[in-house]
């Protein structure tokens, strides 16, 4: 694809100081800050495979002012600055596939993209050292439990399987 195939004109500059001056860190935080504001972001010069949506919050429904927006980077920053290379790469995969999930234009190409950030969110959380699930079928409900967070609907097992691992073998 020629890079003026989808390409957008810049509309924002990131700056970072020594020795924070990473180009690997900075298009992590790029791709963080467009998480947090549910928009595909690139580097000037790249771009877009297929068309991106322009409005906020269209590739994600987490909403944050400037003061959390500020918060997560910070963390977001010691965590990429303390991890290991193998820990960097699947995070920046992470943020990268939940959001061009939201960009394919069929569903199973949605689902396949966002299975995919699911297990590599898994695969991070095992390079931490963090305990295991049995199986795929109980990853997504075993790292909502182990952080806290309410396991969807989708992912409570019933007899060793949730609606998630159906539809994933079936896909």
């Amino acid at each position: 694809v020629p890079v003026t195939a989808y390409s957008l004109a810049p509309t924002h500059s990131l700056s970072l100081l020594p020795p924070r001056d990473d180009d690997q860190l900075a298009d992590f935080l790029i791709a963080m800050i467009g998480l947090l504001d549910g928009v595909r972001l690139t580097r000037d010069g790249w771009s877009h495979f297929y068309k991106t949506p322009l409005a906020r919050h269209t590739l994600s429904d987490i909403v944050v002012g400037d003061r959390e927006l500020m918060e997560v980077l910070r963390i977001a920053t010691t965590f990429w600055l303390d991890a290991p290379t193998e820990v960097r790469v699947r995070i920046f995969g992470v943020v990268h596939w939940a959001l061009f999930s939201g960009l394919y234009e069929h569903d199973f190409e949605r689902f396949g993209a966002s299975y995919g950030a699911l297990d590599a969110l898994y695969a991070v959380h095992a390079l931490l050292g963090r305990p295991s699930f049995r199986g795929h079928a109980g990853r997504a409900a075993g790292l909502a439990t182990y952080y806290s967070m309410p396991v969807p609907q989708w992912a409570i097992m019933v007899n060793g399987s949730c609606a998630l691992a159906e539809l994933r073998n079936e896909l």
